[in-house]
C-alpha cells in the first residue's frame, strides 16, 4: 500500500481530498458483509451443523451490506455537489473546544511532550491527513513515536460508563466503531499499538477524569478493512458509470 502524508492549512482543502475516501471515522460503515444465496451443496453442509434453521443465504466478504451502500451513495452525492448536511450539536461543540486540553493532559500524565518533533497534535499547525492508495484515508488525534491516540471528550455519563465498563477485552465488541476506526490509523500511521482516552475535566476527582483504553493493532483486521475498502471502491465507480 502507497501511504500519504499531508498537512492542510485549510479545512476546505482537507474536506477537498477526503471528500472521496473512505474514511477511518466512518470504516466500520463499510465491514458488515452482505448475504448471497448458499448453493445446494452448501445448503445440504449447512444443514448437517444446523438442522432446525431455515436459513438459505450466507455472508460473504465480497458482497457489500446496506451500510457500505448508503456510505457509497453519499461520496457519490457529495461528488456531484450536492453534499449532506451536517449535523452539529451542543456535546459536538463540546468535544471540539476540550480536545485540545485532553492532549495536553494525555501527554502530561503519560510523560510526552506535546511540542516535541516527535510528538504530532493533527489538529494543531495544519491538519495532517494520511491518505493509502487513494482510497483510505485518517487523521488520528495524537500520533506518538510508536502509537496512535484517538481522543474522546463525551457527555459526562458516556464518559462514566467508559470508566466503569470498557477495557481491552471487551473494547472491540463494545465499540466497534472506534475499534476500527483505531486499526485504520494504525495501519496509515504504521504504528502497532493505539490508546482510546477519554477525558471529562466537569468531575472533581482527577483521577474520574481521564479512562484510557490501549487497542493492539490487528493484522488480520486491517486487511480486512483493506479488501473491503477495494469492493467499496469498485461498486462506486459501477454506480458512476451508470449515472454516466
Amino acid at each position: 500500500m502507497e501511504i500519504v502524508r499531508h498537512i492542510f492549512e485549510s479545512k476546505n482543502d482537507w474536506d477537498k481530498i477526503r471528500a472521496l475516501l473512505f474514511t477511518a471515522s466512518r470504516i466500520s460503515e463499510i465491514m458488515p458483509n452482505g448475504k448471497v444465496l448458499m448453493t445446494a451443496d452448501e445448503l445440504i453442509e449447512y444443514k448437517k451443523v444446523n438442522p432446525k434453521s431455515q436459513a438459505k443465504y450466507k455472508e460473504d466478504e465480497t458482497v457489500l451490506g446496506d451500510g457500505a451502500i448508503s456510505y457509497i451513495l453519499e461520496l457519490i452525492q457529495r461528488m456531484e455537489g450536492a453534499p449532506k448536511e451536517q449535523f452539529y450539536s451542543n456535546s459536538m461543540e463540546w468535544g471540539n473546544t476540550t480536545e485540545p486540553q485532553a492532549a495536553i493532559r494525555y501527554c502530561e500524565d503519560y510523560g510526552f511532550d506535546l511540542f516535541a518533533d516527535n510528538v504530532i497534535y493533527t489538529s494543531a499547525g495544519g491538519t495532517v491527513f494520511f491518505v493509502g492508495d487513494d482510497l483510505l484515508g485518517c487523521t488520528p488525534d495524537l500520533i506518538l513515536p510508536e502509537k496512535t491516540v484517538q481522543i474522546k471528550c463525551p457527555d459526562s455519563g458516556t464518559h462514566l460508563r467508559y470508566k466503569l465498563f470498557l477495557n481491552e477485552d471487551n473494547f472491540q465488541s463494545s465499540q466497534s466503531g472506534y475499534f476500527y476506526q483505531m486499526q485504520l490509523e494504525m495501519m496509515l500511521t504504521e504504528r502497532k499499538q493505539s490508546d482510546f482516552f477519554s477525558f471529562d475535566p466537569r468531575f472533581t476527582r482527577e483521577k474520574m477524569q481521564t479512562h484510557k483504553v490501549e487497542v493492539a493493532a490487528n493484522i488480520e483486521v486491517q486487511n480486512a478493512i483493506f479488501r473491503k475498502a477495494k469492493v467499496c471502491k469498485k461498486q462506486m465507480d459501477e454506480f458512476i458509470n451508470q449515472l454516466k
